[in-house]
């Protein structure tokens, strides 16, 4: 007798049961609290509840999960089993939050391990607010061993590229990268923000372009408020031991700043340090204020540790340069105008007094007028131009902070009490006397008109020319021209 028929009843009657079981069971448990996890009830078709993954729910899923009736144990919502390739998540105030203790090198170092060797590491396609956000790091808030290209790439932020709160170890590290090491594009305030770094700011071993390079920043090109090391370090090939690596271009390049294109407010040590460069260790093309500006250094503010076969230069300007202990093609010093006459570019001026010293420094200033015979004792230098003394504000600090005292060259004559700078050695446009007969490479003296030089005057005594005793301006390097009244004279005042 044939009982496979009676087999099959069975075996649909039981499944029609355990059907009609769950039907009843699965409204209860919605009824008795809400979802709180995927395959809630619903018309349509929810993945979560394919357990089969073959693209339906069907009799096969329900069988699937009856096996396991009855049974208990701890949920976990997540398995290894799956992907969520493809999908969209989205929301508001959800976000998604990875906790737990990873350290155990190298499986579970990290709580986000990405790999791809084809692309992006971590792309962040638009964010309101900061790209990325390193609140607080034991070590290196980021770090970047080794990249195809760029280390770190920002196209576009409206606020900071990249902004580190407080570091360990480094504020940032790109140890290797194909291209540059750390790249913005355009920043709405500072391309890279480092508020404290217990050692560097930025640290970029090796990058096939420039170490760092950004493009536009309203703000600062890179800012870094504090460090106890240096504040930007760039490594070069034997610059110092430990050191094995190379920048192939610029060790930092800033291709447009509204305001600052390096800043460093505070280092220990350098502000800026570039140990070699076979092109520009800084460069700066154009700034509306200060190219380099160093405050105040323990070390240096600005130091080039060698110049190459070439003869290059260590530190070079075709402007002009304001500070102490600068030997260049021309020394400048900063005097007060007295008496009751301005000075004007070429005036050659004595000094009759000391006055106080610049704000923040602690160097008295001469007082000086025009020279004229009667003062020829006293020259110090001839007027280079006007010096306005102006407040600039310190950004990034807190808005009822002191602003910054400064000078900066200035239009026009410098009145009583306004400052001139004073060319004391090297070449300067000096005004001669109207119809002097000066040759090139006759010395140069005070003359009667206030102000003005002289040739100095010679004799023939016993077939040996023979110069007055008056006191030298310079050498004059060219005749008078007419209609100007100004010539060119090296300065060497004695």
């Amino acid at each position: 007798m044939n009982t496979q028929p009676s087999r099959l009843r069975a075996s649909t009657c039981g499944l029609l049961a355990l059907v009609l079981l769950l039907s009843v069971l699965l409204p209860v448990a919605a009824t008795a609290a809400p979802a709180a996890s995927p395959c809630a009830p619903g018309a349509a078709y929810d993945q979560a509840c394919d357990v089969d993954h073959d693209g339906d729910v069907d009799v096969m899923d329900i069988q699937l999960a009856a096996g396991h009736f009855n049974q208990s144990g701890n949920f976990n919502p997540s398995d290894n089993n799956h992907d969520h390739l493809g999908q969209t998540w989205t929301g508001s105030n959800t976000p998604l939050t990875i906790s737990g203790t990873f350290n155990s090198w190298p499986d579970a170092y990290s709580p986000l391990v990405l790999i791809n060797p084809g692309g992006y590491g971590v792309w962040v396609y638009e964010a309101g607010n900061a790209g990325v956000t390193v609140d607080e790091a034991g070590t290196h808030a980021m770090q970047v061993l080794s990249a195809g290209l760029d280390g770190v790439h920002v196209v576009s932020a409206g606020d900071d590229g990249i902004n580190i709160e407080t570091a360990g170890d480094d504020g940032f590290v790109v140890e290797e990268a194909g291209d540059v090491g750390v790249f913005v594009g355009s920043a709405g305030d500072d391309g890279v923000s480092v508020q404290s770094a217990s050692n560097n700011g930025v640290r970029v071993a090796s990058a096939g372009s420039a170490g760092v390079r950004v493009q536009q920043a309203d703000g600062a090109g890179v800012y870094v408020n504090s460090a106890g090391g240096d504040g930007i370090f760039v490594c070069a090939t034997g610059s110092n031991s430990g050191c094995n690596a190379t920048v192939l271009n610029n060790g930092v390049e800033i291709g447009n700043a509204e305001d600052h294109g390096v800043r460093v407010n505070s280092a220990g040590r350098d502000g800026v340090r570039v140990n070699s460069a076979g092109d520009d260790g800084v460069f700066v093309a154009s700034a509306d204020g200060a190219g380099v500006y160093v405050a105040e250094a323990d070390l240096s503010g600005v130091y080039a540790n060698t110049i190459d076969a070439n003869d290059e230069w260590g530190l070079y300007t075709p402007d002009k340069i304001s500070g102490s202990n600068v030997t260049l093609s021309s020394l400048t010093v900063i005097a007060q105008v007295a008496g009751e006459q301005a000075l004007s570019t070429g005036d050659v001026v004595a000094a009759v007094g000391v006055t106080e010293p610049l704000p923040d420094s602690i160097v008295p200033l001469a007082l000086v007028r025009l020279a004229d015979a009667t003062t020829a004792n006293g020259i110090v230098g001839v007027v280079e131009g006007r010096m306005a003394l102006t407040a600039q504000p310190q950004h990034g600090d807190e808005e009822d902070a002191k602003p910054v005292m400064e000078l900066r060259s200035a239009e026009g004559p410098a009145q009583p009490g306004d400052y001139v700078a004073l060319t004391v050695l090297g070449v300067a446009q000096v005004k001669v006397q109207e119809g002097a007969a000066i040759q090139p490479g006759q010395r140069l003296t005070a003359s009667d008109i206030a102000g003005r030089a002289r040739a100095l005057r010679t004799e023939t005594l016993n077939g040996m020319i023979v110069s007055e005793g008056a006191p030298v301006i310079g050498t004059a390097l060219a005749a008078p021209e007419p209609d100007k009244d100004t010539i060119p004279v090296f300065v060497t005042l004695r």
